[in-house]
């Protein structure tokens, strides 16, 4: 178990700049809990403290800020304990986005797309301190989306989180199912993320 993430791997991603509202490392556990079990969330548990950050995933407050790293090493190790692949974090993202405190209140308020649209910067300040989310395309008639993702440094492995994350809570607006596509992608060159939803 000690070689699911070396101590190089572990060094660079717990000192990555930022940090996440708990409630984004916390599904991660609750993920696990569910679909996996409760022997499962504790070898994911041991895999981290072993490494050296003691966790307890469900007893980490919603609300309180964390080392964006600890979420990219959750990410890491979930991949590799697990054997998940794109479309099991994809799935984790979808699960974030429907069990998410945060965006339950915040369909409450902003029940149209507009309204989402212009609110989207906001939204992702509230989960990160850093990087920059907005809509840079918004076609009604041809029902798609496009979000740019500016300045955000994790692992590879998060963009397919984000590819069930964000077409999910559109799709919570929409009522219709939403394609997601990472049409650009900081991992292979391009300066930032873009994700392109249709609908």
């Amino acid at each position: 178990m000690q070689n699911v993430i070396s101590q190089e791997e572990f060094d660079k991603l717990i000192n990555l700049p930022g940090k996440v509202r708990g409630l984004g490392v916390r599904s991660y556990g609750e993920y696990i809990l569910r679909n996996e079990g409760r022997d499962a969330l504790e070898k994911l548990e041991k895999t981290i403290t072993e490494q050296g950050y003691p966790i307890e995933y469900l007893k980490i407050g919603n609300l309180n800020f964390y080392p964006l790293g600890l979420e990219s090493l959750t990410v890491l190790a979930i991949t590799r304990l697990f054997n998940y692949g794109d479309q099991q974090m994809r799935e984790i993202g979808r699960f974030q986005a429907q069990s998410s405190i945060i965006m339950r209140l915040f369909m409450r308020y902003f029940f149209s797309i507009e309204k989402v649209i212009k609110e989207v910067p906001k939204m992702w300040a509230k989960y990160y301190t850093v990087g920059s989310l907005k809509v840079v395309e918004y076609e009604p008639e041809e029902k798609r989306v496009v979000l740019r993702l500016k300045d955000f440094h994790s692992t590879p492995l998060q963009c397919s989180d984000l590819r069930g994350y964000f077409p999910t809570v559109l799709q919570m607006v929409v009522g219709d199912e939403v394609k997601c596509e990472e049409r650009k992608c900081m991992y292979r060159g391009d300066e930032y993320h873009e994700f392109l939803m249709e609908w």
